[in-house]
């Protein structure tokens, strides 16, 4: 009997060894795999904390509350706060406040039952009330509240500040009756429907009734009196002028800021 090669009596010790050795990988091919796990949800972002300042510039929203830091906006924003207030202000204490609180005029600088007349015979006497400019935000606009003096300061006079303005028409902020409103008035010739009433508008007079005996076919008939034409009673008709608020500050004596 021939003997049997040490190479072939240690091969089932190798094949047993290579079995082994196998068997993890098959068993780890055939596990099961595990179920991949869900990545969490995550929690909305909270809503951004709403801009306080939001829309408080000249330029922004209705509503405006703070300024840009120069005066003219200063003033502006001061009077733009006041729009639609009842019974607070009056044609004297609306421009003294705006003026007060921006520190360009002093409570009592000037009497305070005729403020408004005083403050406009005071620009005027510095010549800084014009008619043939064109007006800028924050600048101050005057009207005579005497319709037997229009465009004069000789009676009551309604101060207030222009918020818009372009070569033939102004906006402005001031208080027209009990309340302080937005108004418009014409730069140039002859006020019209645009033009906001700042004192009572009673049309034309009625005509008379006819009075006399009359003669021949008129007999008992008479003549009627002609209507007389009506007071001025709108912003344009009664416009004094506009003057630069820098003017302004300085006709008070007061320090002048950069526009």
């Amino acid at each position: 009997m021939r003997a049997v090669p040490r190479a072939l009596r240690a091969l089932p010790i190798v094949v047993a060894a290579a079995c082994l050795l196998a068997a993890p990988a098959e068993a780890k091919k055939k596990a099961p795999a595990k179920p991949a796990k869900k990545a969490a949800k995550k929690a909305p972002a909270p809503p951004p904390e709403p801009d306080p300042l939001a829309g408080a510039w000249t330029g922004g929203a209705k509503g405006a509350q703070l300024g840009n830091g120069s005066l003219a906006s200063e003033v502006l924003v001061s009077a733009l706060r006041l729009v639609g207030l009842r019974g607070s202000f009056d044609e004297d204490s609306f421009i003294r406040h705006v003026l007060y609180v921006n520190a360009i005029a002093a409570r009592d600088d000037l009497p305070a039952d005729d403020w408004a007349r005083a403050f406009a015979r005071r620009l005027a006497s510095k010549g800084v009330v014009k008619r043939d400019r064109v007006p800028r935000k924050g600048d101050v606009v005057l009207f005579s509240l005497n319709p037997a003096s229009p465009g004069k300061a000789s009676g009551r006079v309604l101060a207030g500040v222009v918020d818009s303005a372009t070569k033939t028409r102004v906006s402005f902020l001031a208080p027209v009756g009990d309340r302080v409103v937005r108004g418009s008035a014409t730069l140039l010739g002859k006020a019209g429907a645009k033009d906001t009433p700042i004192l009572a508008c009673g049309g034309k007079d009625a005509a008379a009734p006819a009075t006399g005996k009359g003669t021949g076919k008129g007999k008992g008939k008479g003549k009627a009196k002609k209507p007389s034409p009506a007071a001025p009673c709108r912003a344009g008709d009664l416009l004094i002028g506009t003057a630069d608020l820098n003017a302004v500050a300085r006709s008070l004596g007061s320090y002048v800021a950069e526009r």
